[in-house]
């Protein structure tokens, strides 16, 4: 909350605000976490990471890729958060989310593995998974 001040300055509560701020972390961490493990999206950041960057594009379709990476995991985590409230176990809200997206989900997976299992990497096969994952976000909303 705020108050204004006797000379027109705000002042704000700054202890709730930081209580309210933990709250929200300790709530959307744990199912981040759970998400980036059962994704792969380490694997994919590494992958990132070894992309050429011999020249300036190179570089910025990297970091443009690496961006896009964590707002899709955001993007999932949210959906989870938003899709399976009062369930405190961060495993258990996603298998529950998964278990409602079990057709999609097959899909999904089937695609991340094939491309994980692939030896070279590219800028295209990189993008085809972040596409996956952004469809996840898309039909579990």
């Amino acid at each position: 909350t705020k108050t204004v001040l006797a000379n027109g300055d705000l002042k704000f509560d700054w202890r709730r605000r930081t209580r309210v701020i933990t709250r929200l972390v300790s709530a959307v961490l744990p199912p981040l976490a759970e998400e980036s493990e059962r994704y792969d999206v380490d694997r994919m950041l590494t992958r990132i990471t070894q992309l050429s960057r011999e020249d300036r594009w190179s570089a910025l379709a990297r970091a443009a890729l690496r961006s896009d990476l964590y707002a899709a995991l955001v993007d999932l985590t949210r959906t989870v958060i938003e899709s399976t409230p009062g369930l405190p176990d961060p495993l258990g809200r996603v298998l529950t989310w998964e278990g409602n997206q079990a057709e999609g989900l097959a899909r999904a997976r089937a695609t991340l593995d094939e491309i994980a299992a692939l030896e070279q990497f590219d800028l295209a096969t990189l993008s085809v998974a972040l596409r996956t994952i952004r469809t996840l976000v898309r039909q579990g909303s």
